[in-house]
């Protein structure tokens, strides 16, 4: 399929969320002038007034403003017990000495949440008439607190935490007190309910696989609901609480949540999570070392994209759907295969471990070397461009793709445990050193060996590659084993007969403009491929008719710092491509003008 103008763009590009009124950007030091982190958390503590001691404790992130001039948090004085919020901003270049917000007069407020659109923020109070205050921004400073109307039920005991979405959709984590449990905060459960029509709905708990009968605390939500962060108690945890993400499928349903490891989380408490509105940062609160009070740190934010699920719907040629996980610059199945079809329809020798079915259900079917990779030569290349037996968009991973993600997750001597599903439900103990922290949930399934015999369900997991390595007189492939009594991801050799499990890795995205999109009939701006992505990717864009079409990037303020397109052009697809080696990582938006069309899309750049 041809491609119709195709252009190259090195150019450094920086971010935009929205456009705001604010200092410029020369006028804001970022950050309370503190040098960013980098994939290491580090504490943020700009000078002594933001230092807790005997006085004062931390009880929130960080929270910036869109524009970035402006912080609150908030303060708990053990002395008076109370949760006060706090503010500094930055005039002509400098950060003002933190004070009191004028709006903080309950004894307890608290959550402080800036809207995108910079002209209100929201938090949390026990003052009379509500949960949830919202003030907004008026000539001399900040109106007087409104109440959110949002209905609580009947047996609610309390709100704990709050967090909202760009629709304003609003997240809270509410207690029960119709759940009989000594303790209280075991009750909590993370509720959602949507703005339709001008007011909120009757909110609705999110349900499994987020809300356990342990206690959850809401935290962050992407803008878009796409993924959420929150806080919980439940087993295989690193301390108290812990810090969790999950993402959203396509179906709207939240998939299984994954430990932020313990890059993330340590041996003591860990809260209040925030992606910073650039997306560049990840602050949190944790207690930890000879640290006082909840102290923030602060990371680059790839260490969490690159914890989030992708939301592609795998289906096979039996209609089977799997769920992804993305790890690092790969996509996984994260559930082993179990179709008995091929993607043409061609029928597939399996095994079922013990001829049961039901335990295909669980730990997938196994399959032997010939029939995974169907036909194809081996192949030690990454990525494998092998088929075989996977679905369409997928392919059978090679040794080398596992010994990249085994290199990703810190050396094939841990990485075992950080794939391994977390617990003795389907491991036998003692389950050595898994954390499942890449959200990749290997399961025991065992093996169907060459001289016809089914082993080690429960103790093994063994995984085929595309990878031949026999020499002559010894047939040999390549494969992985993960172990019970070990934490260790072993690539080692298997019988070409020996059926095993398959996971099965993402296709890049193809850049071949399709048919259908090579006659547009209307004005389109398309999702930039791949995204995230890391240098380079790709802008699509179709016009109906010959236009003026003009591209711009923006920065953080809105203004225009590049003019990438200014011209007229013909009906069809354009793509623009990218090169961002000089950027950093964060969110950036492209936005595409054509006659009277106006389109405006988000990318994200990890490094």
């Amino acid at each position: 399929m041809k491609k119709i103008n195709t252009f190259r763009l090195v150019v450094s590009m920086v971010s935009a969320i929205l456009i705001f009124t604010t200092n410029s950007l020369s006028q804001v030091l970022p950050y309370i002038g503190q040098t960013p982190p980098g994939m290491n958390p580090v504490k943020f503590a700009p000078n002594n007034s933001y230092v807790a001691g005997s006085s004062w404790w931390w009880r929130s992130s960080p929270v910036f403003s869109p524009g970035g001039n402006e912080m609150y948090f908030v303060k708990y004085f053990s002395s008076t017990e109370t949760h006060e919020i706090w503010y500094t901003k930055c005039v002509d270049g400098q950060w003002t000495i933190p004070q009191k917000a004028p709006f903080s007069t309950s004894k307890f407020d608290g959550n402080p949440v800036f809207s995108q659109s910079n002209d209100t923020l929201y938090f949390y109070s026990q003052r009379p008439g509500g949960f949830i205050f919202s003030v907004a921004r008026t000539a001399t400073g900040w109106s007087e607190p409104v109440a959110l109307n949002i209905q609580l039920p009947a047996s609610s005991a309390g709100v704990t935490s709050f967090y909202i979405a760009k629709n304003k959709t609003i997240y809270f984590a509410m207690m029960d007190s119709s759940k009989v449990n000594p303790d209280i905060w075991s009750s909590a459960d993370i509720y959602r309910t949507e703005f339709i029509n001008g007011q909120y709905n009757q909110p609705e708990n999110i349900g499994a696989p987020i809300n356990t009968n342990i206690g959850e605390g809401i935290g962050y939500v992407d803008p878009e609901e796409r993924f959420l962060i929150y806080e919980s108690k439940k087993l295989g945890g690193y301390g108290w609480h812990d810090l969790y993400i999950s993402s959203r499928n396509q179906n709207g349903k939240w998939n299984d949540p994954i430990n932020l490891g313990s890059t993330i989380n340590s041996g003591e408490e860990d809260g209040t999570p925030q992606i910073t509105p650039d997306g560049k940062y990840f602050f949190y609160t944790t207690i930890k070392g000879r640290d006082q009070g909840y102290t923030p740190y602060w990371v680059d934010a790839k260490v969490i994209y690159d914890l989030i699920i992708d939301t592609t719907v795998v289906t096979d040629y039996d209609g089977n759907t799997y769920k992804t996980v993305k790890i690092g610059k790969q996509t996984w199945m994260a559930e082993n295969l179990h179709s008995t079809h091929y993607s043409d329809g061609t029928s597939i020798p399996y095994f079922d471990y013990n001829n049961d079915t039901t335990n295909s259900m669980i730990y997938g079917r196994l399959y032997a070397w010939a029939t995974a990779m169907k036909g194809a030569k081996s192949s030690t290349t990454n990525p494998s461009n092998v088929q075989g037996i996977a679905p369409v968009g997928w392919h059978l991973p090679s040794k080398a793709e596992w010994q990249q993600l085994a290199d990703y997750l810190g050396g094939t001597a841990i990485a075992g445990g950080k794939i391994k599903e977390v617990g003795d439900v389907h491991w036998l103990s003692p389950n050595t050193g898994s954390t499942n922290e890449s959200g990749f949930t290997a399961l025991p399934a065992g093996m169907y060996a060459f001289w016809k015999e089914f082993q080690w369900k429960g103790s093994y997991a063994a995984f085929i590659t595309s990878t031949d390595e026999s020499v002559p007189n010894h047939p040999e492939v390549a494969g992985i084993k993960l172990s019970y009594d070990n934490a260790e991801m072993t690539i080692g050799g298997f019988h070409p007969d020996d059926a095993l499990s398959v996971r099965c890795i993402k296709n890049a995205v193809n850049t071949d403009v399709n048919d259908e999109l090579s006659k547009p009939t209307g004005y389109n701006l398309f999702q930039n491929y791949p995204n995230p992505f890391n240098p380079s990717t790709t802008i699509m864009y179709s016009l109906k008719t010959q236009s003026h079409v003009k591209l711009n990037i923006t920065n953080i303020l809105g203004e225009i710092v590049f003019n990438a397109i200014d011209e007229i052009q013909g009906v069809g697809i354009h793509e623009y491509q990218f090169d961002a080696v000089h950027l950093s990582s964060g969110i950036y938006f492209y936005q595409l003008v054509a006659g009277n069309h106006r389109e405006t899309k988000k990318m994200v750049l990890l490094r």
